[in-house]
C-alpha cells in the first residue's frame, strides 16, 4: 500500500468532495438571500442599516457552518470510536 498512488487518489477526492460540498452550501445560502430580499428590504425600509444587514447575514453563515463542522467532526470521530470497537488493530487516531 504504501509503494500505490492510493494516498494520492484519497488526498483528489477529499479536494474535489471540499469543492463541490463548498459550491453547494454557497448555491444553498444564494438561494435563501434571493427569497428573503423582500424582508432584508422591510428591515431596511424601518431603519436598519446597510451594515447591520450585512453582520446579520454574516452571522448567520458563520453560525451555520460552525455547526456543520461541529456535526461533521463529531459524526467522523464517532464513526471512528464505533470502528475502532470492531477491528482492535484500526489505523486511525482520534
Amino acid at each position: 500500500t504504501y509503494q500505490t498512488g492510493l494516498g494520492t487518489n484519497i488526498l483528489l477526492m477529499t479536494v474535489i468532495s471540499f469543492i463541490v460540498g463548498l459550491s453547494i452550501s454557497g448555491q444553498t445560502f444564494y438561494t435563501f438571500i434571493l427569497e428573503n430580499l423582500e424582508r432584508f428590504g422591510a428591515l431596511k425600509a424601518i431603519g436598519a442599516k446597510g451594515h447591520e444587514l450585512v453582520t446579520m447575514i454574516v452571522f448567520q453563515a458563520t453560525f451555520v457552518a460552525l455547526v456543520g463542522y461541529g456535526l461533521g467532526i463529531g459524526l467522523c470521530a464517532a464513526s471512528i470510536a464505533l470502528v475502532r470497537l470492531r477491528i482492535p488493530d484500526y489505523a486511525a487516531m482520534i
